[in-house]
Order: structure tokens, then sequence, then C-alpha cells
């Protein structure tokens, strides 16, 4: 059953992936959404997540697919960390982009990884699909952004992420 189920797992994650169409842009909070997206992950007991938020201007955004993205990159967060550390949000505004930086105080990327962490497939995880990062990469560009992760082993990894206040697709 087990086996069944991570079979099931890949399959929807592969099939999520493919269907990573255009954005269907609306003005949309990105402090909201990064709340929904924290209100659906379950923060484990011995990790205190730190949101430091300045006033953001709406943006051009998927609030859907945005949120699947940050979702995602807390998820990768807390599993580096393991049961004790600090995921620090920092979102501010950054001429005519939206700055997030998601750092975790987890074990850090290996430096032979590091070029690979966005290919489809790539996992460091035993249970990971690859996927994940992938498609984030995907949806950000897609939104007319981009995404970097900068880290060093044993010094956790930080994400950012920077999105255009006006999209001009």
């Amino acid at each position: 059953i087990r086996f069944f189920c991570s079979c099931i797992q890949i399959f929807s994650n592969i099939l999520n992936f493919s269907r990573t169409g255009s954005p269907r842009l609306e003005k949309a909070d990105l402090g909201e959404i990064l709340s929904r997206g924290l209100e659906k992950v379950k923060v484990p007991e011995g990790i205190e997540v730190i949101v430091n938020q300045d006033k953001l201007p709406l943006l051009d955004l998927d609030p859907v697919q945005i949120e699947s993205v940050l979702v995602n990159i807390i998820l990768n967060g807390f599993q580096a960390m393991g049961e004790k550390g600090s995921l620090v949000i920092n979102v501010s505004e950054m001429g005519n982009y939206v700055n997030m930086v998601i750092k975790d105080s987890g074990k850090g990327i290996k430096e032979e990884d590091k070029n690979r962490l966005f290919e489809p497939f790539f996992s460091t995880k035993a249970r990971g699909t690859g996927l994940g990062l992938a498609a984030a990469k995907i949806i950000i560009e897609r939104h007319g952004g981009s995404i970097s992760i900068d880290s060093k082993p044993e010094q956790g990894a930080a994400v950012t992420i920077n999105l255009p206040i006006a999209v001009k697709i």
C-alpha cells in the first residue's frame, strides 16, 4: 500500500507539473497569499516562523500558482531543518519589484547540487519527485519574475523571489 501511495503522489506531481499553464492574472496581495499558504502547512513544533513584511502594492498574480510555489518552498525549508530551527520570511518593495526572501536554518545545500536544483526530477530527498522547484521556476518566470537559491553547507538556504509590480505580458 505504501508503494502504491508513493506512486499516486509521483503521478499527481507529474500531472501538476505538466499543467503549469499560463497564469490567470488578477490584482492580488502577496502578503495575503503568503498568509494563506502558511495556514495550509503544519509548522513543526520546534520550528519558529518569522515574517517581516512591508506594506506592499497589489501585484498582477495568479494567486493559486503563487501560493503553491510558496507552500512548496516553505515545506522544503521545514524538511531541511528537521525538528528545530527558524524560517524567516522577509518581504519588501524594491524598485519595480516585490522581493521575498525565505531563509531556513537547515543543513544547507551541497555545492555539487546547487546547479541542479531547478532541474525536473532532480531531488536530494529520498522520497522527493524533483518537480517542486522546477515548477516554481516556471511559474515565477511566467509571472515575469525570478527565483534563485543561495546556500552554504550547514548555514541554511535562502530562496529569493522577485515579482514585478506591473506585469507586462
